[in-house]
Protein backbone atom coordinates (compact mmCIF):
# COMPACT_ATOMS: atom_id res chain seq x y z
CA UNK A 1 0.00 0.00 0.00
CA UNK A 2 1.59 3.09 -1.03
CA UNK A 3 1.54 6.40 0.49
CA UNK A 4 3.38 9.86 0.37
CA UNK A 5 5.88 10.47 3.42
CA UNK A 6 7.29 13.75 5.29
CA UNK A 7 10.71 13.91 7.02
CA UNK A 8 10.19 16.94 8.63
CA UNK A 9 13.68 19.06 9.60
CA UNK A 10 15.34 17.52 12.81
CA UNK A 11 12.56 14.48 13.17
CA UNK A 12 14.21 11.04 12.80
CA UNK A 13 11.07 9.61 10.96
CA UNK A 14 8.77 9.92 8.19
CA UNK A 15 5.41 10.84 8.79
CA UNK A 16 2.42 9.63 6.71
CA UNK A 17 0.27 12.57 5.07
CA UNK A 18 -1.30 10.45 1.90
CA UNK A 19 -2.37 7.17 0.99
CA UNK A 20 -1.61 6.51 -2.76
CA UNK A 21 -3.44 3.03 -3.32
CA UNK A 22 -2.24 2.88 -7.03
CA UNK A 23 0.29 4.44 -7.00
CA UNK A 24 1.44 3.79 -10.67
CA UNK A 25 3.77 6.48 -12.86
CA UNK A 26 5.05 9.59 -10.04
CA UNK A 27 6.34 12.89 -10.62
CA UNK A 28 6.49 14.96 -7.35
CA UNK A 29 7.44 18.43 -7.67
CA UNK A 30 7.96 21.68 -5.19
CA UNK A 31 6.07 24.99 -6.30
CA UNK A 32 7.11 26.82 -3.38
CA UNK A 33 3.99 27.23 -1.14
CA UNK A 34 3.23 23.11 -1.81
CA UNK A 35 3.70 20.27 -4.30
CA UNK A 36 2.16 19.07 -6.94
CA UNK A 37 2.24 14.79 -7.22
CA UNK A 38 1.32 13.08 -10.77
CA UNK A 39 0.29 9.32 -10.51
CA UNK A 40 -1.88 7.43 -12.27
CA UNK A 41 -4.34 8.31 -10.66
CA UNK A 42 -4.26 12.01 -11.71
CA UNK A 43 -3.06 15.46 -10.46
CA UNK A 44 -2.87 16.64 -6.90
CA UNK A 45 -2.02 19.97 -5.21
CA UNK A 46 -0.33 19.79 -1.81
CA UNK A 47 0.02 22.46 0.73
CA UNK A 48 3.24 22.51 2.66
CA UNK A 49 1.82 20.09 5.63
CA UNK A 50 0.93 17.28 2.65
CA UNK A 51 -2.52 18.36 3.09
CA UNK A 52 -4.73 17.83 -0.65
CA UNK A 53 -5.73 21.18 -1.04
CA UNK A 54 -7.14 20.31 -5.41
CA UNK A 55 -7.47 17.29 -6.89
CA UNK A 56 -7.73 16.38 -11.01
CA UNK A 57 -8.53 12.59 -12.06
CA UNK A 58 -6.96 11.32 -15.56
CA UNK A 59 -9.58 11.79 -18.00
CA UNK A 60 -10.00 15.12 -16.60
CA UNK A 61 -6.66 16.36 -17.43
CA UNK A 62 -4.97 13.83 -20.00
CA UNK A 63 -7.93 11.49 -21.20
CA UNK A 64 -8.17 7.85 -20.87
CA UNK A 65 -5.13 5.26 -21.41
CA UNK A 66 -2.88 8.43 -20.52
CA UNK A 67 0.04 7.42 -17.57
CA UNK A 68 1.54 10.80 -16.73
CA UNK A 69 5.44 10.15 -15.67
CA UNK A 70 7.15 13.44 -14.80
CA UNK A 71 6.60 16.67 -13.76
CA UNK A 72 8.43 20.28 -13.95
CA UNK A 73 7.32 23.14 -12.40
CA UNK A 74 8.21 26.55 -14.42
CA UNK A 75 9.03 29.70 -12.97
CA UNK A 76 5.94 31.29 -14.52
CA UNK A 77 3.50 29.26 -12.08
CA UNK A 78 2.59 26.10 -14.77
CA UNK A 79 3.89 23.05 -14.97
CA UNK A 80 4.84 20.78 -17.95
CA UNK A 81 3.67 17.01 -17.29
CA UNK A 82 5.13 14.04 -19.47
CA UNK A 83 3.40 11.09 -20.12
CA UNK A 84 4.26 7.74 -21.06
CA UNK A 85 1.86 7.21 -23.71
CA UNK A 86 0.45 10.93 -24.91
CA UNK A 87 3.81 12.82 -24.86
CA UNK A 88 4.29 16.74 -23.11
CA UNK A 89 1.24 18.50 -21.29
CA UNK A 90 1.49 22.06 -20.45
CA UNK A 91 -0.66 22.79 -16.84
CA UNK A 92 -1.85 26.70 -16.13
CA UNK A 93 -3.75 25.89 -12.23
CA UNK A 94 -3.97 29.77 -12.29
CA UNK A 95 -8.02 30.65 -12.35
CA UNK A 96 -8.88 32.05 -16.13
CA UNK A 97 -8.90 35.81 -16.30
CA UNK A 98 -12.72 35.89 -17.67
CA UNK A 99 -15.72 34.27 -16.26
CA UNK A 100 -18.21 33.20 -18.64
CA UNK A 101 -22.19 33.25 -17.15
CA UNK A 102 -25.26 31.78 -19.42
CA UNK A 103 -27.33 28.56 -19.40
CA UNK A 104 -24.82 26.30 -19.18
CA UNK A 105 -23.04 27.82 -16.35
CA UNK A 106 -23.16 27.54 -12.26
CA UNK A 107 -24.71 29.67 -10.77
CA UNK A 108 -27.33 29.38 -14.39
CA UNK A 109 -28.85 32.42 -16.00
CA UNK A 110 -32.19 30.41 -16.22
CA UNK A 111 -32.75 32.01 -19.90
CA UNK A 112 -30.17 33.34 -21.84
CA UNK A 113 -30.04 35.79 -25.35
CA UNK A 114 -26.63 36.20 -26.50
CA UNK A 115 -27.68 39.90 -27.11
CA UNK A 116 -26.49 41.49 -24.00
CA UNK A 117 -27.60 45.51 -24.95
CA UNK A 118 -27.12 47.00 -21.00
CA UNK A 119 -25.42 46.47 -17.57
CA UNK A 120 -25.28 48.57 -14.42
CA UNK A 121 -23.96 47.93 -11.14
CA UNK A 122 -26.70 48.71 -7.91
CA UNK A 123 -25.83 50.54 -4.98
CA UNK A 124 -26.25 47.39 -3.01
CA UNK A 125 -23.71 45.67 -5.02
CA UNK A 126 -26.31 43.79 -7.47
CA UNK A 127 -25.67 43.26 -11.34
CA UNK A 128 -28.38 44.09 -13.98
CA UNK A 129 -28.19 42.60 -17.27
CA UNK A 130 -30.64 43.65 -19.68
CA UNK A 131 -31.03 41.70 -23.36
CA UNK A 132 -32.51 41.61 -26.56
CA UNK A 133 -35.41 39.04 -26.26
CA UNK A 134 -34.11 37.52 -23.33
CA UNK A 135 -35.19 40.30 -20.93
CA UNK A 136 -32.98 41.28 -17.68
CA UNK A 137 -31.48 39.46 -15.32
CA UNK A 138 -30.38 40.67 -11.25
CA UNK A 139 -27.45 39.10 -10.46
CA UNK A 140 -27.10 38.98 -6.11
CA UNK A 141 -24.26 41.18 -4.78
CA UNK A 142 -22.86 37.98 -3.40
CA UNK A 143 -22.79 36.42 -7.27
CA UNK A 144 -24.76 33.09 -6.04
CA UNK A 145 -28.21 34.11 -7.23
CA UNK A 146 -29.63 34.89 -10.46
CA UNK A 147 -33.05 36.57 -10.95
CA UNK A 148 -35.06 36.25 -14.18
CA UNK A 149 -37.88 39.59 -15.29
CA UNK A 150 -39.57 39.18 -18.14
CA UNK A 151 -43.54 40.26 -19.14
CA UNK A 152 -45.84 38.24 -17.15
CA UNK A 153 -49.33 38.73 -18.95
CA UNK A 154 -51.75 40.15 -16.97
CA UNK A 155 -49.42 41.09 -14.10
CA UNK A 156 -49.01 44.25 -12.92
CA UNK A 157 -45.11 45.43 -12.06
CA UNK A 158 -43.96 42.99 -14.99
CA UNK A 159 -41.53 44.37 -17.90
CA UNK A 160 -43.69 45.30 -21.01
CA UNK A 161 -41.35 43.45 -22.90
CA UNK A 162 -38.35 40.72 -23.16
CA UNK A 163 -36.00 43.84 -24.99
CA UNK A 164 -33.97 45.85 -22.16
CA UNK A 165 -31.82 48.18 -24.24
CA UNK A 166 -30.77 50.76 -21.37
CA UNK A 167 -30.64 50.92 -17.60
CA UNK A 168 -29.33 54.17 -15.65
CA UNK A 169 -30.46 55.32 -11.59
CA UNK A 170 -31.77 58.54 -10.59
CA UNK A 171 -30.25 60.22 -7.89
CA UNK A 172 -32.54 58.27 -5.20
CA UNK A 173 -31.05 55.02 -6.24
CA UNK A 174 -33.68 53.79 -8.51
CA UNK A 175 -33.21 51.51 -11.14
CA UNK A 176 -34.50 52.93 -14.78
CA UNK A 177 -35.25 50.20 -17.79
CA UNK A 178 -35.86 51.21 -21.05
CA UNK A 179 -37.72 48.42 -22.40
CA UNK A 180 -39.85 47.74 -25.82
CA UNK A 181 -42.98 49.44 -25.26
CA UNK A 182 -42.16 52.05 -22.39
CA UNK A 183 -39.22 53.59 -20.18
CA UNK A 184 -39.84 51.72 -16.50
CA UNK A 185 -38.16 52.71 -12.96
CA UNK A 186 -37.92 49.37 -10.61
CA UNK A 187 -39.97 50.35 -7.23
CA UNK A 188 -39.97 47.55 -4.54
CA UNK A 189 -43.81 46.62 -6.31
CA UNK A 190 -41.79 46.31 -9.29
CA UNK A 191 -41.71 47.99 -12.55
CA UNK A 192 -43.95 50.82 -13.33
CA UNK A 193 -43.88 51.73 -16.76
CA UNK A 194 -44.73 54.30 -19.09
CA UNK A 195 -44.64 55.59 -23.10
CA UNK A 196 -41.99 57.54 -24.26
CA UNK A 197 -42.55 59.85 -27.17
CA UNK A 198 -40.77 59.43 -30.25
CA UNK A 199 -39.87 55.49 -29.45
CA UNK A 200 -38.04 53.28 -27.22
CA UNK A 201 -34.82 54.75 -26.06
CA UNK A 202 -31.39 52.63 -26.85
CA UNK A 203 -29.67 54.62 -24.31
CA UNK A 204 -30.34 56.43 -21.01
CA UNK A 205 -27.54 59.12 -19.85
CA UNK A 206 -28.13 61.15 -16.77
CA UNK A 207 -26.52 64.60 -16.21
CA UNK A 208 -24.81 66.19 -13.35
CA UNK A 209 -28.24 67.97 -12.59
CA UNK A 210 -29.79 64.86 -12.39
CA UNK A 211 -31.49 64.79 -15.73
CA UNK A 212 -32.03 61.72 -17.93
CA UNK A 213 -30.84 62.19 -21.73
CA UNK A 214 -32.87 59.53 -23.85
CA UNK A 215 -31.33 58.68 -27.81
Amino acid sequence: DAALMVLEPGEQAFRRVLDLPQLGPLGFVSDGPGYLLVNDDGLLRLDSLGRVVERWTTPEVFGIGTLPGTVLHDPDGTYWIGTITSGLFHLDPRPPPFTLWSSRTDPRLPEWAAFVMALRERRDGSVWAGTLRGGAYRISPDRSEVNLLTPRRGKAGSLPSRDAWAMEEDRAGRLWVSSTGGLCVHLPAGFRCQTVLGGTPNDISRDGEGWFWLT
